[in-house]
Protein backbone atom coordinates (compact mmCIF):
# COMPACT_ATOMS: atom_id res chain seq x y z
CA UNK A 1 0.00 0.00 0.00
CA UNK A 2 3.00 2.42 0.36
CA UNK A 3 4.09 1.46 -2.86
CA UNK A 4 0.37 2.57 -4.08
CA UNK A 5 0.33 5.56 -2.19
CA UNK A 6 3.68 6.91 -3.50
CA UNK A 7 2.57 6.53 -7.30
CA UNK A 8 -0.59 7.71 -6.73
CA UNK A 9 1.06 10.86 -4.98
CA UNK A 10 3.83 10.84 -8.05
CA UNK A 11 0.30 10.92 -10.78
CA UNK A 12 -1.28 13.42 -8.64
CA UNK A 13 1.79 15.97 -8.94
CA UNK A 14 2.36 15.36 -12.11
CA UNK A 15 -1.30 16.39 -13.10
CA UNK A 16 -1.00 19.71 -11.22
CA UNK A 17 2.32 20.62 -12.74
CA UNK A 18 0.60 19.85 -15.92
CA UNK A 19 -2.52 21.98 -14.87
CA UNK A 20 -0.53 24.96 -13.64
CA UNK A 21 2.62 24.86 -16.01
CA UNK A 22 3.16 28.71 -16.12
CA UNK A 23 2.77 30.37 -19.61
CA UNK A 24 6.00 30.25 -21.65
CA UNK A 25 7.84 33.74 -22.41
CA UNK A 26 6.61 35.74 -25.71
CA UNK A 27 8.43 37.76 -27.58
CA UNK A 28 7.75 41.18 -29.93
CA UNK A 29 9.94 40.54 -32.40
CA UNK A 30 9.70 44.01 -34.63
CA UNK A 31 10.67 41.70 -37.95
CA UNK A 32 7.19 41.85 -39.70
CA UNK A 33 8.07 45.63 -40.41
CA UNK A 34 9.58 45.88 -42.97
CA UNK A 35 9.29 50.02 -44.60
CA UNK A 36 11.48 52.56 -42.15
CA UNK A 37 8.37 54.69 -40.65
CA UNK A 38 6.63 55.40 -37.55
CA UNK A 39 5.24 52.77 -35.55
CA UNK A 40 1.67 51.47 -36.00
CA UNK A 41 -1.08 52.83 -33.00
CA UNK A 42 -1.37 48.77 -32.89
CA UNK A 43 1.38 46.25 -32.90
CA UNK A 44 1.41 42.63 -32.16
CA UNK A 45 -1.41 43.57 -29.31
CA UNK A 46 0.37 46.47 -27.77
CA UNK A 47 -0.25 49.91 -28.26
CA UNK A 48 2.58 52.13 -29.00
CA UNK A 49 2.74 55.97 -27.82
CA UNK A 50 3.61 58.13 -30.83
CA UNK A 51 7.12 58.78 -31.14
CA UNK A 52 7.98 55.15 -31.62
CA UNK A 53 9.98 54.29 -35.11
CA UNK A 54 11.52 50.97 -36.50
CA UNK A 55 14.26 50.87 -38.83
CA UNK A 56 15.38 48.34 -40.82
CA UNK A 57 19.17 49.01 -42.75
CA UNK A 58 22.31 48.15 -40.81
CA UNK A 59 23.00 51.25 -38.97
CA UNK A 60 25.80 50.22 -36.46
CA UNK A 61 25.88 50.52 -33.50
CA UNK A 62 22.40 50.49 -33.50
CA UNK A 63 21.90 46.53 -34.10
CA UNK A 64 19.27 44.63 -34.10
CA UNK A 65 18.79 40.94 -32.22
CA UNK A 66 17.04 39.58 -34.31
CA UNK A 67 18.00 41.10 -37.89
CA UNK A 68 16.60 43.16 -39.10
CA UNK A 69 13.77 45.31 -37.59
CA UNK A 70 14.52 47.30 -34.22
CA UNK A 71 12.26 50.41 -32.81
CA UNK A 72 13.92 53.85 -31.05
CA UNK A 73 11.88 56.55 -30.07
CA UNK A 74 12.20 60.45 -30.52
CA UNK A 75 11.52 61.30 -26.40
CA UNK A 76 13.72 60.76 -23.24
CA UNK A 77 10.70 58.29 -22.31
CA UNK A 78 7.85 56.39 -24.22
CA UNK A 79 5.51 54.08 -23.73
CA UNK A 80 3.94 50.77 -24.71
CA UNK A 81 0.97 49.00 -23.61
CA UNK A 82 -0.41 45.77 -23.23
CA UNK A 83 -4.12 45.85 -24.69
CA UNK A 84 -4.60 42.39 -23.69
CA UNK A 85 -4.01 41.90 -20.08
CA UNK A 86 -1.75 42.19 -17.49
CA UNK A 87 1.68 40.86 -17.97
CA UNK A 88 4.83 40.05 -16.36
CA UNK A 89 7.71 42.10 -18.62
CA UNK A 90 10.80 40.35 -18.88
CA UNK A 91 13.01 43.01 -20.83
CA UNK A 92 14.20 43.55 -23.96
CA UNK A 93 17.65 43.90 -26.15
CA UNK A 94 18.97 47.10 -26.82
CA UNK A 95 22.15 48.50 -28.66
CA UNK A 96 23.49 51.99 -29.13
CA UNK A 97 24.91 55.14 -26.44
CA UNK A 98 24.42 56.06 -23.05
CA UNK A 99 21.86 54.70 -21.06
CA UNK A 100 18.46 53.61 -21.04
CA UNK A 101 15.99 51.74 -18.41
CA UNK A 102 12.39 50.89 -17.37
CA UNK A 103 9.53 52.10 -15.25
CA UNK A 104 6.79 49.88 -15.24
CA UNK A 105 2.89 50.21 -14.29
CA UNK A 106 -0.33 48.95 -13.04
CA UNK A 107 -3.69 50.78 -13.34
CA UNK A 108 -2.03 54.03 -13.68
CA UNK A 109 1.14 53.78 -10.79
CA UNK A 110 4.45 53.50 -11.24
CA UNK A 111 4.81 49.85 -9.76
CA UNK A 112 8.59 49.30 -10.95
CA UNK A 113 12.22 51.18 -11.77
CA UNK A 114 14.98 48.79 -13.78
CA UNK A 115 18.24 49.47 -13.18
CA UNK A 116 19.94 51.12 -15.90
CA UNK A 117 22.13 49.69 -19.05
CA UNK A 118 24.64 51.57 -20.11
CA UNK A 119 25.71 51.46 -23.65
CA UNK A 120 28.93 53.00 -25.21
CA UNK A 121 28.76 52.17 -28.72
CA UNK A 122 31.65 49.20 -29.30
CA UNK A 123 29.78 46.27 -27.81
CA UNK A 124 26.84 43.66 -28.83
CA UNK A 125 23.44 43.75 -28.33
CA UNK A 126 22.39 43.59 -24.47
CA UNK A 127 19.45 42.36 -22.84
CA UNK A 128 17.99 44.55 -19.93
CA UNK A 129 15.72 42.40 -17.46
CA UNK A 130 12.98 44.49 -15.99
CA UNK A 131 13.88 42.93 -12.51
CA UNK A 132 10.16 42.83 -11.30
CA UNK A 133 8.04 39.74 -11.30
CA UNK A 134 4.66 41.15 -10.64
CA UNK A 135 1.86 42.42 -13.34
CA UNK A 136 2.36 45.40 -14.75
CA UNK A 137 0.31 46.53 -18.27
CA UNK A 138 2.13 49.75 -19.48
CA UNK A 139 6.37 49.89 -19.63
CA UNK A 140 8.12 53.29 -20.31
CA UNK A 141 11.59 53.35 -21.73
CA UNK A 142 14.16 55.84 -20.58
CA UNK A 143 16.80 57.09 -22.50
CA UNK A 144 18.30 59.77 -24.77
CA UNK A 145 16.11 60.41 -27.67
CA UNK A 146 17.79 58.49 -30.68
CA UNK A 147 20.64 57.23 -28.45
CA UNK A 148 19.25 53.52 -28.73
CA UNK A 149 17.40 50.98 -30.49
CA UNK A 150 15.07 48.50 -28.68
CA UNK A 151 14.74 44.32 -29.74
CA UNK A 152 12.54 41.79 -29.09
CA UNK A 153 10.29 42.34 -26.18
CA UNK A 154 10.09 39.87 -23.75
CA UNK A 155 6.95 39.23 -21.56
CA UNK A 156 4.46 36.64 -20.32
CA UNK A 157 1.32 36.42 -19.39
CA UNK A 158 -0.87 35.26 -16.48
CA UNK A 159 0.07 32.00 -15.28
CA UNK A 160 -3.66 29.59 -15.44
CA UNK A 161 -5.68 28.36 -12.69
CA UNK A 162 -5.88 24.72 -13.54
CA UNK A 163 -9.68 24.36 -15.97
CA UNK A 164 -11.84 21.96 -16.28
CA UNK A 165 -9.67 19.46 -18.83
CA UNK A 166 -6.58 19.61 -16.32
CA UNK A 167 -8.86 18.55 -13.56
CA UNK A 168 -10.24 15.73 -15.65
CA UNK A 169 -6.72 14.30 -16.69
CA UNK A 170 -5.72 14.43 -12.87
CA UNK A 171 -8.89 12.30 -12.18
CA UNK A 172 -7.91 10.29 -14.71
CA UNK A 173 -4.19 10.19 -13.57
CA UNK A 174 -5.64 9.15 -9.93
CA UNK A 175 -7.93 6.21 -11.36
CA UNK A 176 -5.18 4.51 -12.94
CA UNK A 177 -2.65 4.37 -10.08
CA UNK A 178 -5.37 3.18 -8.56
CA UNK A 179 -6.49 0.94 -10.93
CA UNK A 180 -3.07 -0.83 -11.28
CA UNK A 181 -2.92 -1.00 -7.23
CA UNK A 182 -6.17 -2.80 -6.74
CA UNK A 183 -5.17 -5.11 -9.66
CA UNK A 184 -1.66 -6.07 -8.37
CA UNK A 185 -3.22 -6.47 -4.87
CA UNK A 186 -5.88 -8.84 -6.16
CA UNK A 187 -3.83 -11.13 -8.45
CA UNK A 188 -1.20 -11.47 -4.69
CA UNK A 189 -4.58 -12.49 -3.23
CA UNK A 190 -5.37 -15.11 -6.28
CA UNK A 191 -1.75 -16.90 -5.69
CA UNK A 192 -2.37 -17.04 -2.12
CA UNK A 193 -5.95 -18.91 -1.81
CA UNK A 194 -4.84 -21.38 -4.71
CA UNK A 195 -1.99 -22.32 -2.30
CA UNK A 196 -4.05 -22.61 1.06
CA UNK A 197 -6.58 -24.73 -0.67
CA UNK A 198 -3.37 -26.95 -1.82
CA UNK A 199 -2.35 -27.68 1.84
CA UNK A 200 -5.77 -27.95 3.15
CA UNK A 201 -6.54 -31.03 0.06
CA UNK A 202 -3.42 -32.47 1.66
CA UNK A 203 -4.17 -32.34 4.95
CA UNK A 204 -7.66 -34.15 4.25
CA UNK A 205 -6.26 -36.55 2.15
CA UNK A 206 -3.96 -37.71 5.44
CA UNK A 207 -7.32 -37.45 7.11
CA UNK A 208 -6.69 -34.96 9.54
Amino acid sequence: MKLLAKRLISGLLAASALACAPASAEIISFDGLRTPGPMPAVYRNVAWEQGWYYLTSAFPPFNAHTRPTRVFSDAAEKSFTFLDGDKIFKGAWFAGYYYVSFNLYNDGMLVHSSPMLEMFGDGPVQFLASGYKGFVDTVTVVGVAGGYVMDDVTFRGEVPEPGVPELFIAGMLAAAVLNVGFRKTAKAGEAVIPAQAGIHTGLDSQGL
